[in-house]
């Protein structure tokens, strides 16, 4: 299973009918199609990129997501185990190049989280990347590093954040249906 998909779960199994609905470019699975022009999105499924050469392009949350899923291709998924207290958190770890790549998905949609991975070295900087949207069920506004995806589909990090390990390991706050990835030199 891809990190895209994990982001899609995430975005499926904890919402009401409508909500999936939207996120799925106002089309559920099996249901008839609309006449051509009277939907709110162009297209009657969804798709990571939507939009046409009269309108230009658009990245969707699923685009986000995919790009996260990117960081982690190629790479060696590694054992990671995770202590929720109860949330709804899950973690996945992959190594690739001499570094240490680890998602974090806050799948809870009302209470925010804090994580504390413990990897790498007492002192050791790390770089985060967060994947957030204004609510979670939210077909615009979405960003990874706080970038949007231009209409030509160039996307650029904006904002990773740095933090420092402190004694027992590195404390990264998730808002609630959140995401973070965590990059890390072994």
């Amino acid at each position: 299973m891809t990190i895209s998909h994990i982001w899609v779960q995430v975005k499926l199994c904890h919402r009401s009918g409508s909500v999936i609905k939207a996120a799925l470019g106002g089309k559920l699975p099996g249901a008839s199609l609309p006449t051509p022009g009277t939907t709110k999105f162009p297209e009657p499924f969804y798709t990571p990129i939507a939009g046409g050469l009269n309108s230009g392009f658009a990245a969707r949350p699923l685009f986000y997501g995919m790009m996260l899923a990117g960081q982690l291709a190629g790479a060696i998924m590694v054992e990671t185990k995770l202590d929720t207290g109860g949330a709804n958190v899950t973690a996945y770890a992959a190594r690739a190049a001499g570094k240490l790549r680890v998602a974090i998905f806050n799948k809870d949609l009302t209470r925010a989280v804090q994580v504390n991975l413990v990897a790498g070295r007492a002192g050791q900087q790390a770089r985060l990347w967060r994947l957030a949207a204004p609510p979670p069920d939210s077909t615009e506004g979405v960003t990874l590093t706080g970038a949007e995806a231009g209409n030509d589909g160039r996307w650029q990090p904006a904002r990773g954040e740095g933090i420092g390990r402190r004694e027992n390991g590195y404390p990264i706050s998730l808002p609630p249906g959140s995401a973070a990835l965590v990059f890390l030199d072994d």
